[in-house]
């Protein structure tokens, strides 16, 4: 949004409406035609998600929370440290007394009330879903974080050194928990599913030596993996690059286009294999079934001692291992990253 280049007032507003109209149509036909382009048919990708989220419901098939979700938990995940100036933000940004410096002509308590509604209008347009998670509040993180600027500084003055000794150890220990949470959440958190696809990649490339960039051989040896974790665990083709890397995991596709009654019986791979690992390798694992033994097989450390009862006797043998997570709350996520080769 560019700032506004006169008076704010109605006779500004409705000046400016025609050109605001054919900016968004024009961002809209974009879209669309991108969309065409790629889906081969002419689609709206928007009224498929409300669609699939609001009559369908089948969100709920990756998991439902509480109402208050996003207000109770979503929210402090957030904002962690800075919740309290958050809310404080936003309490006075509705109350028009929050002051902030705008580059803006329109009336400061005008733009920040506007903010702070929006802060909360997404959260309530979100919580009618029953399926939460943090990341659908990202697009409000920056409106907050432009509100609480303010309080923050405020409560700290002088910023960064105020004059009390308590707001000090307040404001250190903020400083603190932000850098060891930055550490843990962005190095050491799933830092073994982050690392093995750097692994992978590096292993296909010295299997294709002639190979100085992507695309200049006309033949690659291909390489095939199965990966034998949760749904959405790794982040796929954004990391493996490579189109001759065969590669194939637990699917969790949701019940499209089945009866109410379907739905609530329906069980997806993931969950089939996790209920008995054993039998689900025996039924689908090997020649003539399924799917072929692949060169890789990635699995979590939990399945570990399953999998070495359940696949061939030296079929295998571990060529990769790394530690992921200090602790998850999902049982099946536990465990080191573990990568088993064929002899």
């Amino acid at each position: 949004m560019r700032p506004f280049s006169g008076q704010y007032n109605k006779k500004t507003f409705f000046s400016r409406l025609p050109t605001d109209c054919s900016t968004s149509s024009a961002v809209i036909g974009v879209s669309q035609a991108a969309d065409r382009s790629y889906y081969g048919s002419w689609t709206f990708p928007a009224a498929n998600w409300l669609y699939f989220n609001l009559s369908e419901n089948l969100a709920v098939f990756y998991g439902a929370n509480r109402l208050d979700y996003y207000f109770t938990e979503g929210l402090a995940w957030l904002m962690m440290p800075a919740l309290p100036f958050a809310a404080v933000a936003t309490y006075q940004a509705l109350n028009g007394r929050l002051q902030v410096s705008l580059t803006t002509t329109a009336p400061p308590r005008t733009v920040t009330r506007s903010l702070a509604i929006i802060t909360l209008a997404l959260p309530l347009m979100l919580s009618l879903i029953s399926h939460k998670e943090v990341r659908f509040l990202y697009p409000v993180f920056p409106i907050l974080a432009i509100l609480s600027a303010g309080p923050i500084a405020s409560f700290f003055h002088p910023f960064p050194y105020p004059y009390s000794k308590g707001k000090r150890y307040i404001l250190y220990g903020i400083l603190i928990f932000n850098i060891i949470a930055a550490i843990l959440l962005g190095y050491v958190q799933n830092s073994g599913l982050k690392s093995v696809h750097g692994w992978l990649r590096t292993e296909f490339e010295a299997k294709n030596p002639g190979m100085v960039t992507y695309g200049q051989t006309t033949h690659l040896n291909h390489t095939s993996l199965g990966v034998l974790m949760p749904c959405h665990s790794i982040p796929w083709r954004s990391h493996l690059v490579y189109p001759e890397i065969d590669a194939w995991a637990l699917t969790c596709e949701p019940p499209l286009g089945l009866s109410e009654a379907a739905k609530r019986e329906y069980v997806d791979e993931a969950d089939i294999f996790y209920q008995d690992p054993a039998m689900w390798l025996a039924a689908n694992m090997g020649t003539g079934r399924a799917r072929a033994w692949p060169e890789y097989l990635m699995f979590f450390g939990q399945l570990e001692e399953e999998l070495e009862r359940s696949v061939p006797r030296g079929l295998y043998e571990q060529c990769w291992r790394r530690f992921n997570s200090i602790w998850h709350d999902d049982w099946r996520r536990q465990g080191d990253v573990v990568v088993m080769c064929q002899r």
